[in-house]
């Protein structure tokens, strides 16, 4: 025998679905942005209820709220037998969803000019890097220079700077210096045979590797250069 009952109206007309105390019963109505769910479940003999909100199919940054009654009748016959107590929490209830209503929006805008002031402040970073990454490839000495083709297979155009595609790549090996005080440019990169990038130190030709090749498959004929094992804070 059924237990809990629904019906469902849109453009098509009404729709009935039924569910026993084992099954319960489960639906949603939603936007593109948005979903209500509603589900009542039964254990030994009290009903309860949930109500979701969640976003829709096309909202990938939404939140949730879910609100759940224990024992679904016992809400209901309480909020009509004028309890005092009970009145009280459901103005409380009323408020707050209104608060939520006016902040919300606000919320939205506020989020929105939060990220667009942080892509502001990427972008700003993006350029003093981008200069910084300029500056240090024009210092180069024409021995870096040199091993920075080989490892990184780039371009130099007749005044020795990088030609324009090639900046992505060197930007991708995020050319640096290293840590300690030799200023030794590195960059990381993948060894020929390597399945992952590795840190080359330009200035010297070395690979700085965390085990011999060996150890990491790496063929030593295809490696290029030399190499040392350094611990992952050491960067020479």
């Amino acid at each position: 025998m059924s237990h809990f009952y629904s019906e469902i109206h849109g453009s098509r007309g009404p729709a009935n679905r039924a569910g026993t105390q084992a099954s319960g019963i489960d639906g949603w109505v939603q936007g593109w942005y948005s979903r209500l769910t509603v589900s009542m479940t039964n254990s030994d003999g009290t009903d309860a209820a949930c109500f979701r909100l969640n976003p829709g199919p096309s909202n990938y940054n939404g939140g949730s709220l879910r609100i759940n009654f224990d024992d679904v009748d016992a809400v209901v016959n309480a909020l009509g037998c004028g309890d005092p107590k009970i009145e009280r929490i459901r103005q409380r209830i009323y408020t707050e969803i209104e608060k939520l209503n006016i902040e919300a929006p606000k919320a939205v805008v506020r989020t929105e000019n939060k990220l667009k002031r942080e892509q502001r402040q990427r972008e700003r970073d993006e350029l003093i890097a981008d200069k910084a990454r300029a500056d240090l490839v024009r210092s180069l000495s024409s021995t870096e220079k040199a091993r920075l083709t080989r490892a990184l297979n780039v371009n130099w155009d007749a005044d020795g700077n990088l030609e324009g595609s090639d900046w992505r790549v060197v930007k991708e090996a995020n050319i640096r210096y290293g840590n300690d005080t030799t200023a030794h440019v590195i960059v990381t990169v993948r060894p020929k045979g390597a399945h992952q990038r590795y840190d080359l130190n330009v200035t010297i030709g070395i690979w700085l590797l965390p085990f011999p090749p060996e150890d990491l498959g790496i063929d030593l004929r295809n490696i290029g250069f030399g190499y040392k094992v350094v611990n992952q804070e050491e960067n020479v």
